[in-house]
């Protein structure tokens, strides 16, 4: 596996990248191994729609295309009386041939369920599911969720202080939520004096989320399962307290070198990270937390730079890449099943991903979730500048 000092690097980059955070977790989508052999003679997509393990008839599924020169839906039908459905496909998915993702989606009882994404023939061997869930409204306030993880980067700029937060959130129900009424589904504090909130990752679209008296605020859908959700925001300074209602299973706070002394009080000091020479993230941990309290506040003595970074826990290898590495198609655009992924590092495979970030940011504008014409059109067009760079 990736060690943490190259799945930090690109969390630096992401987040270093002056693009919000639309884009930083671009990578969860596609949910099968790089493979290289590819004979398939059938284009054709099979597959089938469940709910709670049942087969569903009657139910339109759309088929989507994303290439280079433009994205959309080509085709819907309803599924047959055992749930299935069954797809041409214009071409065979070849990236040596035509660099091109297909998926399906369901609309069901308002919320979007997306599949995975076919990019190679030999995936089409496989039956395709999409599961669907019922609805459930989320209690007022929002529904006290437990934290899988928390994972937390601090880094100074002039004059204040940035945090990428990203949090990994259950639903142990098996229901997806939804909001009502103008509420929310799920909300959480965040430190005192934290501004200038960004939403990233395909969970939300930019305008599901809020910061409002301190408290995070999702209106997004939220399918059982874990669920991540990307911010970023500012600090004055990383003197804070960090409020963590309810279960962490397991907290990660990395401070990036030059800082200031700290004392971390309600989390444990960890071997720092080495990232490059000069690069450097400090770093606290904590797991099995219950209704914890994470005191920051300033330490004696000097901060400590090792010499060489070390790996660390597969765990937040993992959970950090998935910052950068990661994409599934997702429901906060949505608010579909959660489903395994293996991370995708090859340069087509980045592509075929931006690419499937432009559809998503096209269909949430098409369903009239991006309010801001501007937001669309400047999001879209980085994305397709990081799609050119890559040649």
């Amino acid at each position: 596996p990736p060690d943490v000092a190259t799945a930090v690097r690109r969390v630096r980059r992401a987040a270093g990248s002056g693009y919000g955070l639309a884009s930083l977790v671009l990578l969860q989508l596609i949910c099968t191994p790089p493979l290289v052999a590819q004979q398939l003679a059938v284009v054709e997509l099979r597959g089938r729609v469940l709910m709670d393990d049942v087969p569903l008839p009657s139910t339109q599924v759309i088929l989507h295309r994303v290439g280079l020169d433009g994205s959309g839906p080509l085709d819907s039908l309803s599924t047959r009386p055992d749930g299935s459905f069954r797809f041409r496909l214009p071409s065979v998915p070849d990236p040596g041939v035509k660099q091109t993702v297909y998926f399906a989606s369901v609309l069901h009882e308002g919320v979007n369920y997306f599949g995975s994404a076919i990019h190679l023939a030999t995936q089409l061997d496989t039956l395709y599911e999409i599961r669907v869930y019922e609805t459930e409204g989320a209690p007022v306030g929002g529904a006290a969720l437990p934290l899988q993880a928390r994972y937390m980067l601090l880094e100074e700029h002039q004059g204040f202080w940035t945090v990428t937060d990203l949090l990994q959130v259950n639903n142990p129900g098996q229901r997806t939520l939804v909001a009502v009424a103008q509420g929310v589904t799920w909300g959480y504090p965040f430190p005192e004096g934290a501004s200038d909130l960004e939403v990233g990752g395909g969970e939300m679209t930019p305008n599901a989320a809020d910061l409002i008296g301190g408290r995070l605020r999702v209106t997004s859908s939220i399918p059982p399962g874990m669920r991540e959700f990307l911010v970023r925001y500012r600090l004055a300074d990383p003197f804070v307290t960090l409020s963590l209602p309810g279960f962490t299973g397991e907290m990660e706070l990395l401070v990036r070198e030059p800082a200031p002394p700290l004392e971390v009080a309600g989390l444990q000091p960890a071997s720092p990270v080495e990232m490059e020479q000069g690069l450097t993230y400090r770093r606290f941990v904590g797991d099995s937390l219950q209704d914890a309290t994470v005191i920051m506040s300033p330490g004696p003595g000097q901060p400590v730079v090792p010499t060489r970074w070390l790996a660390v826990g597969l765990a937040l290898v993992l959970a950090i890449a998935s910052l950068y590495f990661v994409l599934r198609p997702r429901a906060g655009v949505a608010g579909h099943h959660e489903v395994p992924v293996q991370p995708a590092t090859t340069l087509f495979e980045r592509r075929q991903m931006l690419l499937l970030e432009i559809a998503c940011l096209d269909e949430s504008r098409a369903k009239g979730e991006i309010a801001v014409e501007e937001e669309w059109v400047a999001s879209r067009r980085i994305l397709l500048e990081r799609v050119q760079e890559l040649g």
